[in-house]
């Protein structure tokens, strides 16, 4: 497995096409911070995170709005929260990275892969 592929399982997203940055959801409760900045609403916050713990699955009809949510989240925090960025990347290497708009991944350590990351996109 190549660095590129070693770096998209941990979670890192295309932010910024200008200076060719990847970002990763840094923090386990990185929704705590999004709540706490006021991004979120307080019921959303719950009912995301009970999501994440495995303690709720959507039904097939709020599955979209559930993936919808998770996305601009989860590319929000990406953008302008996260400490964990590489910049700089060969444009090539940076094409290789899925986009953060698109892409649900939560957040996984360096060592361990995102468990998110193929399951929310087979919606």
């Amino acid at each position: 497995m190549s660095e590129i592929d070693a770096l998209i399982k941990q979670g890192y997203c295309k932010v910024s096409n200008k200076f060719t940055t990847v970002a990763r959801i840094d923090k386990e409760n990185f929704l705590e911070a999004l709540y706490i900045d006021g991004v979120i609403s307080n019921r959303l916050f719950a009912v995301l995170t009970d999501y994440y713990k495995g303690l709720y699955e959507p039904s097939t009809i709020t599955r979209e709005t559930v993936r919808y949510e998770l996305t601009g989240l989860e590319n929000y925090y990406r953008r302008t929260l996260s400490k964990d960025t590489i910049s700089g990347l060969d444009r090539a290497e940076y094409d290789m990275f899925p986009s953060s708009d698109t892409t649900v991944t939560g957040y996984s350590t360096l060592d361990t892969p995102t468990k998110h990351v193929q399951v929310l996109n087979e919606f």
